[in-house]
């Protein structure tokens, strides 16, 4: 088990919204697990392309070198959007405190 798995359990202990479980049992089944993986290799797949790209010249590779600056970029949105999704996350978790004035 991952920590985000063990987050998940407490979570799901601690959820009172059906929407609160919700998110909590599709952290538990691993689905942050298989966005961070994806991400992971997003990243690692463009290193290697630079890796190889440092080590052989532009005359021995055909490819196109701005495919990976477009990889990096989709890799960074993808990693904002993920960070982003927290703050919802949170509220699903722990409820939102609302003031009532007037």
């Amino acid at each position: 088990m991952d920590l985000s798995a063990a987050e998940a359990v407490d979570e799901l202990t601690k959820a009172r919204t059906q929407e609160a479980r919700a998110d909590a049992m599709e952290r538990l089944s691993g689905g942050l697990r298989r966005e961070v993986s994806a991400l992971r290799d997003a990243v690692l797949a463009a290193l290697s392309e630079v890796e190889v790209r440092l080590d052989y010249g532009e005359d021995e590779i055909d490819d196109d070198p701005r495919e990976i600056l477009r990889a990096v970029s989709a890799a960074l949105a993808e990693a904002e959007q993920l960070a982003g999704s927290y703050g919802v996350g949170r509220i699903l978790a722990e409820g939102a405190r609302v003031a009532l004035a007037g």
